[in-house]
């Protein structure tokens, strides 16, 4: 990670002594030397992140007679994952508090017909805050340096130095949710078929309390920090407290019909309904007008719908099984289907009307009071930059998938098949940026339409054996290419109005072309990416491996490259898990079960894809890995994730 140099700081604090103590809230540079003109220097850290994850659970099952039986359960898991980002000397702990209660019953209403009912309660409690320290020999600034009179506990505030990192301090957010799920499905035998009737409901509230103002300070360089004398860009924002509220409701037929002794041939319908989000008490959410056309965009009349509902969503599905043979050992299977997603993609209240920002292009720092630039929460025109809105024809995003399938037993104690899937993505979410459609807007204007597509293709193998009675090997090999056009519904591109888009159809961010697992308990994977012409070694960089800067050049004018997206490989995983587990036996009813697993067991490092910014042949440091690759998977359980250090979970479980 790049800092500033012992010499920027030493000419901050001789020639510009406010700005020094921006740069010593980061950590010191490995080499002490002080050279100059040279800014930003090389800063390499040794730390663990903390993690704990704690569950604990309640069950009890009674039965009423052969016929009916209730049950209900209880969980409750509280965690905390702290890890250091930006700068370093960031710590970002986050607090996620998850319970959930369910209750069911089960009732067989007679030989041929039976009914099980759930309902489920849960909620969902999850927080965020950065604070820094002083790792690295970072001396934290006082919160006032950056806020003024705004206190730390309510609002964030953060420093950009795009030749280096960013430090950040404050609150991110602090957010719940409360989720009712019930569903109930009927299941009827009636000779050769095998009926199930079903309906599920579920309504989500979201409460967003995110930080009340945020103060954002940015400049191109040190070297044009400590050159103006301080002067920086700022981006001030304002946030409001939001309710909103999410349902869905999905009603499905199917049948599972026994042909003949070696045909059976399942087929279905289910139908989906998903509404646009509805506002609770005070929330206001904005609705858009005329959206196809960026001149004429304009807000719609108060409580118009974020988007037409639709009530069309119908989704057959078809699938086929039959034995090649009297024995049953040559076995084929196909199957088709439509598949809907009810997902709202970005977050309906991170935006306006509920948060605006304004950019200030320049101010002086330390900033005595930045109040008077923070932005007022309002309707009116002109509306904020990264004002967000959805399409009112939005649909529900879809999906075609099939696929076909040949297994081969032999003497019933090891199989091989060959499985072909296929799925075509369409009509998915895809969030555009339109740079001031017109006068009302002030900045850039954010679309979610249903403008993104995918396509994926995978030939996968599979081998399983039994090595004994108790352990049994698996080998799986899969061969695939996913392709889109937009890999995230929460990534803005440039609108097709702006740039055409047509070239944006290429390989998924996620895509992974070869995949392959062996189990005895354990699993492999392996493929990772060419060294050659795109990806050259290097002692000096994380992994020993950096995107070679040779194999790019920067276009003379200002116009969309020749570069394909996604077509340079990663870096590649490798590790092995182990899980182990021994069932003790207290008394005829009771058991104790204790579980180990093991989470990258030989503790092989795996590193992150590089953030792929191109600064010029002599600028490596965004063509190298950032973070091992657990930390850039993202998610709120790093500790676990794949390409994390060596971790072990325990787990112990009575039964009764």
């Amino acid at each position: 990670m790049r800092v500033p140099s012992a010499y920027a700081r030493t000419y901050a604090a001789t020639n510009v002594p406010a700005v020094a103590p921006f740069l010593d809230a980061y950590p010191r540079p490995d080499d002490g030397t002080e050279v100059p003109g040279v800014y930003a220097s090389q800063f390499t850290g040794v730390w663990s992140n903390s993690a704990r994850l704690d569950a604990g659970s309640a069950r009890i099952d009674h039965t009423f007679g052969p016929r009916l039986s209730v049950f209900g359960r209880y969980n409750d898991a509280p965690s905390e994952v702290t890890g250091r980002v930006q700068n370093l000397s960031t710590l970002n702990p986050v607090i996620v508090n998850t319970r959930t209660t369910t209750v069911g019953l089960n009732a067989l209403v007679n030989n041929q017909l039976t009914n099980t009912f759930r309902i489920n309660y849960s909620t969902q409690h999850a927080g965020s805050r950065d604070v820094t320290d002083a790792f690295g020999g970072a001396i934290p600034p006082p919160s006032t340096l950056l806020l003024g009179p705004l206190s730390e506990k309510d609002n964030l505030t953060a420093l950009f130095l795009f030749d280096s990192s960013s430090f950040l301090t404050g609150r991110i957010a602090d957010n719940g949710t409360k989720q009712i799920n019930i569903s109930d499905d009927l299941s009827l035998a009636v000779r050769t078929h095998q009926m199930k009737y079903g309906v599920d409901y579920r309504v989500i509230d979201l409460d967003a309390e995110p930080f009340q103002h945020a103060v954002y300070f940015e400049a191109l360089s040190i070297q044009n920090l400590l050159s103006s004398n301080g002067q920086a860009f700022m981006v001030t924002g304002s946030s409001a407290s939001a309710r909103v509220r999410s349902q869905s409701l999905s009603l499905y037929a199917q049948d599972s019909w026994k042909v003949a002794p070696r045909l059976t041939l399942t087929y279905g319908l289910r139908w989906e309904f998903s509404p646009a989000p509805l506002a609770l008490g005070k929330t206001t959410l904005a609705s858009w007008e005329n959206v196809d056309l960026p001149s004429q965009i304009k807000l719609a009349p108060s409580g118009t719908s974020l988007w037409k509902t639709t009530h069309t969503n119908i989704a057959p599905r078809i699938g086929v099984a039959y034995a090649l043979t009297e024995a049953s050992d040559l076995v084929v299977r196909a199957a088709a289907g439509v598949f809907y997603d009810v997902g709202t993609g970005s977050s309906v209240v991170g935006y306006f009307p509920n948060m605006a920002n304004v950019f200030t292009p320049s101010v002086q720092i330390p900033l005595a009071d930045p109040t008077p630039y923070l932005p007022t929460l309002s309707l009116q025109p002109p509306y904020p930059d990264g004002s967000y809105g959805f399409s009112p024809s939005l649909r529900l995003p879809r999906s075609y998938q099939w696929n076909a399938a040949l297994e081969k037993s032999f003497k019933g104690r090891q199989a091989v098949s060959m499985t072909y899937v296929g799925q075509a993505g369409r009509d998915l979410l895809r969030q555009e940026a339109l740079y001031q459609p017109n006068s009302n807007f002030s900045g850039s204007f954010l679309l979610t339409e249903n403008q993104a597509r995918s396509d994926y293709h995978s030939l996968q193998v599979q081998y399983r054996r039994p090595v004994s009675d108790h352990i049994q090997a698996l080998l799986n090999y899969s061969y695939s290419h996913s392709l889109d056009n937009a890999s995230n519904d929460a990534v803005a591109g440039l609108s097709k109005v702006v740039i055409s888009n047509a070239g944006d159809h290429g390989s998924s961010d996620f895509d992974v072309r070869h995949s392959f697992s062996a189990a005895i308990s354990w699993a492999v994977p392996s493929f990772k990416g060419p060294l050659g012409v795109l990806t050259l070694s290097s002692s000096s960089a994380p992994g020993g491996k950096i995107v070679n800067p040779n194999a790019f050049s920067i276009p003379g004018a200002v116009r969309q490259g020749s570069e394909s997206r996604n077509d340079i490989p990663g870096f590649g995983l490798a590790q092995v898990d182990l899980s182990s587990s021994r069932r003790f036996r207290v008394t005829q009813r009771v058991n104790l079960e204790f579980r180990v697993d093991a989470f990258n067991l030989l503790n092989h490092p795996n590193f992150a894809n590089p953030n792929g910014f191109f600064f010029g042949p002599d600028d490596t440091s965004e063509l190298q890995s950032p973070s091992m690759l657990n930390r850039g998977l993202g998610g709120l359980n790093p500790l676990f994730q794949e390409g994390g250090p060596r971790s072990l979970q325990l787990s112990l479980k009575l039964k009764f």
